[in-house]
């Protein structure tokens, strides 16, 4: 941990992402073809904290956050085409430089926890040839995330059309996962993606549906008592005569591979009983008891909660929901931004935070305190670029006032009369 008293935010923002990082893959990714007017590195910054003050996130916010902080003089026009595919490809070149400073911690016998979930996010409607919904007519993407718990960030991201499968995450996984437990939902339930997954040395603890039909070859439940012959039932069936408050059975998973052969595994599935409603909460994973005990598996899988919160953060306080435009280049910037934002929370945090003061300095309040201080951050990094300069605020205050699209046939909807007859209202 940094010491807060030793450093300025502007020393903490510089380390998480440096100037020089930025103007290097500018150039990598043909964003910055010459010097122009336009400041590369201050425009990354501008889409990760520059749409704070606003009460939505627009184009045209970022245009006036931009101007108004470094006092610069942007056409909107200019600024609208510099946010093309080159500009994705930088975001996308930086997006795994940042990762690289969120090194997880070794957590027992994994080399971390990581969860996997998607969401719905509403397009305009123009998209629906590129991201069409389930509901007919409508736009909408579905992104998917693997957060790693350990560092409360996003680590794989996988942007695709509304109306793909969950299965589609799946995509995400590969050698990386080794030595890492998965925490997922019923959404993301699939036999060959657990063989997957347990192929390239991960662990994963899953869900099991009420219905489940997997043969049981072993009890394996705690305690002591008479035990009724459930070898060879299905799970559901056997849960339905249980009364302990712990079960454990192994149960035989058959998984049909590519090339037709069916592979068995001889998994565990876990339920612990709800005190209150008397119905068993039921897991299943690849782990040896010696990793998951059936004691502390609901404890365990809790965790996974931690993702529906990053899903909150981004919408409610990052605004990912807002996606103001027709183009999908610009609506990938956009989410990618707001990842950037939610990533850089979790940094600053784990920077200022000891590991005891996290507990009483959560996630989400560090995601709510940083849109509230954007607006700041960036006015002072507008300062340490070449091209700032203070101007009157006066001037740039009415140049923003004036309506860009003056020609608009809203702008005649009302008689001026009208507006002017409420200035004497009283």
């Amino acid at each position: 941990m940094t010491s807060s008293h030793a450093l300025t935010m502007d020393d903490l923002l510089q380390a998480w992402l440096p100037d020089f990082l930025i103007q290097r893959l500018s150039r990598d990714s043909g964003f910055l073809e010459r010097d122009r007017k336009l400041d590369p590195v201050f425009l990354v910054w501008t889409l990760i904290l520059g749409w704070t003050s606003g009460s939505t996130r627009s184009l045209s916010g970022l245009w006036r956050a931009y101007q108004r902080h470094l006092g610069c003089d942007c056409d909107r026009s200019s600024f609208y085409k510099r946010l093309n595919p080159s500009l994705l490809r930088l975001m996308r070149l930086l997006w795994p430089e940042v990762m690289r400073k969120h090194a997880p911690h070794q957590l027992g016998a994994f080399k971390d926890i990581v969860a996997i979930d998607s969401t719905i996010l509403a397009l305009y409607q123009r998209l629906v040839g590129d991201y069409p919904s389930c509901h007919e007519g409508k736009a909408a993407c579905k992104l998917h995330v693997i957060m790693s718990l350990s560092r409360a960030s996003p680590n794989r991201v996988l942007i695709d059309a509304g109306k793909a499968a969950e299965h589609k995450g799946w995509r995400l996984i590969g050698d990386w996962v080794k030595g890492h437990l998965f925490l997922m939902d019923l959404g993301y339930y699939d036999t060959w993606s657990f063989h997957r997954l347990a192929s390239h040395g991960a662990t994963f603890l899953t869900r099991v549906k009420k219905n489940c039909a997997l043969k049981i070859v072993r009890d394996l439940s705690p305690g002591a008592g008479r035990r009724p012959q459930i070898e060879g039932e299905t799970v559901s069936q056997a849960l339905s005569r249980m009364t302990r408050q712990h079960v454990e059975f192994v149960v035989d998973v058959p998984v049909k591979l590519r090339g037709g052969r069916v592979k068995h595994y001889h998994w565990r599935v876990l339920a612990q009983k709800n005190a209150h409603t008397g119905t068993y909460h039921v897991y299943m994973t690849n782990a040896a008891r010696a990793l998951i005990d059936v004691d502390d598996v609901g404890e365990l899988y809790a965790l996974r909660w931690q993702i529906e919160l990053l899903f909150k953060g981004l919408k409610s306080v990052g605004r990912l929901h807002h996606l103001p435009s027709r183009k999908p280049e610009v609506v990938k910037l956009l989410i990618l931004s707001a990842l950037m934002f939610v990533v850089l929370s979790g940094w600053l945090r784990k920077m200022l935070c000891s590991q005891d003061s996290r507990l009483v300095e959560g996630f989400m309040r560090t995601v709510l305190v940083l849109r509230e201080h954007g607006e700041t951050l960036l006015g002072e990094l507008a300062q340490t670029r070449p091209r700032y300069r203070k101007r009157n605020g006066i001037e740039p205050f009415r140049a923003q006032c004036r309506d860009p699209n003056r020609y608009r046939k809203r702008a005649f909807c009302i008689a001026p009369i009208v507006e002017y007859s409420q200035l004497y209202t009283f």
